[in-house]
């Protein structure tokens, strides 16, 4: 081979690896921001061969929100609380609890991780402002995969909400071993907010 043609290869295999994920297209689908919204569906869990499922119910409107799980580990309802300042778990039994942080609380009683704060966007096609992301976007314009905080987050499906446009209908999320589905039944939201 002559020296000419192993450069030529060795630029083409040096500008392969540096290449960059797909850039946002120009038609790409906008997440909403909405200062209000509320969607309803069911989160499955899974580490290993353990896990749980629940319903969920999620309202937020700014930064405060109340999020319902119900039935995970046979607890009956787990409603949080939230707020700039902290968040608030209840549980059925009546137990009450605070903390500044609800992934850390919904650990300490649950026995699970979930990234509560990182939902919040996530579940709108949003990445977490002032956080690093890192996107892959689908020819049509729809985000196939976000990661972020560690968490690998994919957006399996899209579908159409009368009067809201196109949102996302399932999500993926995995980080650690730990794997998460949310299937999203419903949406509604209004405003103009994050």
């Amino acid at each position: 081979m002559s020296v000419r043609y192993i450069a030529v290869l060795s630029l083409l295999l040096l500008s392969a690896s540096c290449a960059q994920l797909p850039q946002r297209p120009a038609n790409a689908w906008s997440a909403p921001d909405w200062s209000f919204w509320s969607l309803r569906g069911r989160i499955a869990v899974h580490a290993g061969e353990q896990g749980w499922h629940a319903n969920l119910n999620w309202r937020q409107t700014g930064m405060d929100y109340t999020l319902e799980l119900s039935g995970p580990l046979g607890q009956g309802t787990v409603r949080m609380t939230g707020d700039a300042t902290g968040v608030t778990l209840a549980r059925a039994d009546g137990l009450q609890d605070q903390a500044p942080d609800a992934d850390a609380l919904l650990l300490r009683h649950t026995g699970w991780t979930l990234p509560v704060a990182g939902l919040r966007y996530w579940v709108r096609g949003r990445a977490v402002p002032e956080q690093p992301a890192q996107w892959e976007w689908a020819g049509d314009g729809l985000p196939q995969q976000l990661r972020q905080d560690g968490w690998v987050i994919q957006y399996t499906e899209f579908r159409e909400q009368p009067g809201l446009g196109k949102l996302p209908r399932r999500i993926d999320l995995e980080r650690d071993g730990l794997r998460a589905r949310l299937v999203i039944d419903g949406w509604s939201g209004s405003g103009h907010g994050d």
